[in-house]
């Protein structure tokens, strides 16, 4: 955003505004009439009763603006561990943080297409792919199928009530 309003991205203004974000956040979130998407919590409490299945979240949000997010809207529980934007500059990385920390909690011998990255962005499909990690492309957002189609994810979706992640995590036939 610095970049766009053509503001020089210094440490110190990129703080500014990280903490500007983080002190408006909660303000927004009690005015805004957004909701949990179509399916969201049937697949979480899909998986989350589930042992062998370990839910985490990748996103580009800040850290604490994630937190604000998912506990706004009731889903922190679900999540055992997360890795944020703002740990690292490039989205490919916060995805190798995340697989690095599934490794360190549940073990080294999980394989990489053993993970499933569940998103609306091509961003989503493309750090999935840098980990070689398998990708849900879900058309909920502001990207068409078209655009999620042209970044290749493994299975696409209109939203999270066409599927069940138990099926597609265990069947590799999905």
């Amino acid at each position: 955003l610095l970049l766009y309003y053509e503001i020089e991205p210094t440490l110190e203004r990129l703080r500014e505004f990280q903490n500007y974000y983080i002190e408006q956040l909660p303000i927004e979130l009690e005015r805004c009439t957004g909701e949990v998407l179509p399916g969201v919590i049937d697949r979480l409490e899909e998986v989350h009763q589930h042992p062998d299945v370990h839910v985490g979240l990748l996103t580009g949000n800040l850290e604490q603006g994630a937190h604000l997010k998912i506990n706004h809207y009731g889903l922190q529980h679900y999540f055992a561990f997360g890795s944020y934007g703002d740990h690292h500059r490039n989205r490919d990385d916060v995805a190798r943080d995340a697989l690095d920390r599934i490794r360190q909690q549940f073990g080294e011998q999980i394989q990489s297409e053993q993970v499933w990255v569940i998103g609306d962005t091509p961003s989503d499909v493309l750090c999935a792919q840098a980990i070689q990690a398998r990708s849900l492309a879900v058309a909920t957002g502001v990207f068409s199928r078209e655009e999620l189609v042209a970044s290749s994810p493994d299975l696409l979706v209109n939203n999270l009530t066409e599927i069940s992640l138990l099926n597609l995590l265990f069947n590799s036939e999905y």
